[in-house]
């Protein structure tokens, strides 16, 4: 019987984190300027209501979906706002620059999605599944591992209210058409990304799990 102490256990997997992404679009109104937002899941496992709240933020302050749960403070003060419902990594609205919302929260360091940076790096997972599927698997015919194309925004609607401004108008149609266009990315990532754990898990630990959308954030 050996004197020595067992050793320990090897410290748990922390499960991969599929945070949300935050859709925000932004149009100048007469009296400033309006932000839509919209929450987009990246979940795999999430099926339905993969987008999971939408809000506008005009200086009035915030409308929209749960707009007066108690985790939003000063509901008027669309600074304040922005800064809370900012919390996940942002994706801009075509048009909409790095500066001229970084400007207006108060989160410099806020976590700005590199749209470019973030497409190439998922065509280089489906690169890497290929050449790894060809070393490890020579004699196998490649799986169908899909394609996930550039994000492009999808035409969509914005809802219709009475009295709604032109520039609420604008944000909401800007972040509903990206949220949509965004979805089918993800989709297509996921798609990819499940195939690969299937395929790649045993011969590759690295792969045995989910990884998740691969996002690249703006310097």
């Amino acid at each position: 019987m050996s004197d020595q102490a067992p050793a320990p256990s090897p410290a748990p997997t922390a499960a991969p984190q599929f945070d949300p992404i935050m859709v925000l679009a932004r149009a100048e109104g007469e009296r400033g300027p309006v932000y839509a937002v919209w929450q987009v899941e990246t979940d795999p496992t999430v099926t339905l209501g993969d987008f999971s709240g939408a809000w506008v933020i005009t200086a009035d302050g915030i409308q929209g979906f749960a707009s007066s749960a108690d985790w939003i403070e000063n509901r008027s003060d669309q600074r304040s706002i922005l800064t809370t419902l900012l919390r996940y990594p942002v994706l801009l609205t075509e048009g909409v620059s790095v500066e001229d919302v970084r400007g207006g929260v108060d989160d410099k360091d806020l976590p700005i999605i590199d749209r470019a940076a973030t497409q190439h790096a998922a065509e280089e997972a489906i690169a890497g599944a290929k050449e790894t599927f060809a070393k490890e698997f020579p004699e196998k015919r490649q799986p169908a591992w899909g394609t996930v194309e550039p994000l492009e925004p999808d035409a969509a609607r914005a809802p219709e209210t009475e009295g709604q401004d032109p520039a609420t108008t604008s944000a909401i149609t800007d972040a509903l058409a990206t949220a949509k266009g965004l979805r089918a990315w993800i989709r297509q990532w996921n798609a990819f990304d499940k195939l690969r754990v299937r395929r790649l898990g045993e011969v590759d630990d690295s792969l045995s799990e989910l990884q998740g959308v691969p996002l690249r954030l703006t310097a």
